[in-house]
């Protein structure tokens, strides 16, 4: 992988055939050939919203989200279940 379109690309392929998802509205935005910002909502079956921000760069071939927060929302009996993932990564740290 030499593109971060093709990160995008790729991505997009798993979500649109993955079971779990019923609706993705997924945007892109290329800064250069191999970094570039991925934002957006995956809506689930279950009535969970998987909300996506991440901030991707192309090291060596492979991708590293530098930094990415990811917001999982369930309605549920009319309360709100959230849960959050965020990261600050440093490229080439684990």
């Amino acid at each position: 992988m030499e593109r971060v379109t093709e990160y995008f690309a790729q991505l997009l392929d798993i979500t649109r055939n993955n079971s779990w998802v019923r609706n993705e509205e997924l945007t892109f935005r290329e800064i250069d050939e191999k970094e570039g910002y991925i934002r957006g909502t995956l809506a689930l079956h279950g009535g969970y919203t998987l909300h996506i921000a991440e901030y991707v760069h192309i090291i060596q071939g492979h991708p590293e989200c530098i930094k990415y927060l990811h917001l999982l929302l369930c309605e549920f009996s009319g309360a709100f279940f959230t849960e959050r993932s965020f990261h600050i990564g440093i490229p080439g740290s684990t």
